[in-house]
Parts: structure tokens; sequence; C-alpha cells
């Protein structure tokens, strides 16, 4: 980018654009393995500008941890304006899961945000704990009024403490599926092979973990019209 060209650029898109150049870099090497100094010269613009929009490194990686949790509030503001319900449950893990296993892009590349787990959890876990409480926190007591709707309605055979639990599970369960897929080449190549069937799997597996009984399933969880919904169909 030419000095004219970075002149021209509004203050947004400038710091949009060193949040763009940061993620992958931060995604590839963590916290500590990345300088300002080569994060603004990944994003054509001086240390210094660099530096009148973010205060100092640990600004821009929260910066960067805060652009990647957009779809999931989005998410939830949806699954919030909805009754308490066992069918409202069923669409919140389904949201979930595939806010994990199909997330937009935020910045850079699909795998930033799990390559920047993995890095955090290979180091003080600050990143992972911040992002997992950022993404969660407008997920938790929705999900919980919807369990005790749901155990209330017969359709859950449990706790409230169980259900929540196997919650929890399903999210490791779609994370651990982000990450063994990671690799050019699978780590695990799953028998349903296809994306989606392994997608739909996951959650069909993820509700009967957290209680809910096979006609309960049955009976709201309907995944070809889920996805049209997912893709804006």
């Amino acid at each position: 980018m030419s000095p004219s060209a970075a002149d021209r650029m509004s203050a947004a898109s400038r710091r949009q654009a060193i949040l763009a150049a940061a993620q992958p870099l931060f995604a590839a090497r963590g916290f500590d393995g990345v300088t300002t100094r080569e994060v603004a010269a990944a994003a054509s613009v001086s240390e210094a500008l660099l530096y009148r929009h973010f205060a100092n490194k640990a600004a821009l990686y929260e910066a960067v941890l805060e652009s990647c949790i957009q779809q999931s509030r989005e998410d939830a503001e949806r699954i919030q304006a909805l009754s308490d319900s066992t069918g409202t449950l069923v669409l919140a893990v389904h949201a979930v899961l595939r806010s994990i296993q199909f997330p937009r892009k935020c910045d850079g590349s699909e795998q930033d945000v799990p390559r920047l787990m993995l890095q955090s959890l290979l180091g003080d876990g600050d990143f992972a704990r911040d992002f997992i409480a950022l993404v969660s926190q407008p997920w938790v007591e929705k999900i919980a009024s919807c369990v005790r709707a749901s155990i209330a309605a017969g359709d859950i055979d449990g706790t409230e403490d169980e259900a929540i639990t196997g919650c929890w599970f399903a999210h490791h369960l779609a994370t651990s599926l982000v990450f063994y897929g990671l690799p050019e080449r699978a780590v695990v190549d799953l028998p349903a092979g296809d994306q989606e069937l392994v997608f739909e799997r996951s959650v069909r597996f993820a509700l009967r973990g957290l209680g809910l009984s096979p006609l309960a399933i049955k009976q709201h969880y309907h995944p070809q019209a889920l996805a049209l919904l997912a893709r804006g169909g």
C-alpha cells in the first residue's frame, strides 16, 4: 500500500487493516511470538500509527478477540428473542455447534480462531479463557432457562446440572472436531465423510448427551430446515 493510499484510509479502515494483519500472526505464533513492529509491517502502517489505534500489544490482542465473537453474539440475540422451550434449546445447540464448526471469517482465515485457542492453551490460557467467557456470556442464562422448560415438559431425562454439563461437553466435542481438522490432511477421517453430515451427527450426539429424549429430538430437530436457515435460504 502506498503512503498516499494509507493517508486516504479512514481511521476505522486503518484499525480494521491492523486487526486483519494481526490475527493470522497471533494465530500462527501466539501472543509472545509476535511484535507490534511485525504487525505494523504486515498492515503497511508505521508502528507509531499502530499505537494511535491500540495502546499496546495487549490491547491489540484483546481487540482481535473481540472481533472474533461477533457471529456468536448475533446468533445469541436471535435465540434470546424466542420463548424458553425445548425447541429453542435445540436451536441454540445447533447454532452454537455450527458457529464453532462452520465459523464465518472474522478478518483472516476460518482457522485463525482455533489456532489462536490452541496457541493460548499451550501457554497461559488467557486468550482461550477470555474468549470462552465472552462468547458464552450471552448464551448461559438463556440455555439454562430452556433446559428448565424442557425438564418441566418432560423432554429431558436428568437434572438441570447434568444437562448444563452436557451442553459444555457438546461445546468441547465441536471444538475437538475443529482442532482435529486443522492440518491439511485430517488427523481422523470420520466414516461419515461429508462435513455437513458429521455436523448433523454431532448435534444429535450433543442433544442426547444433555438428556433430551429420542422423541423430543425427533419432534424438534429438523437438520434440513435448520441448515437452510443457517445459510439464509
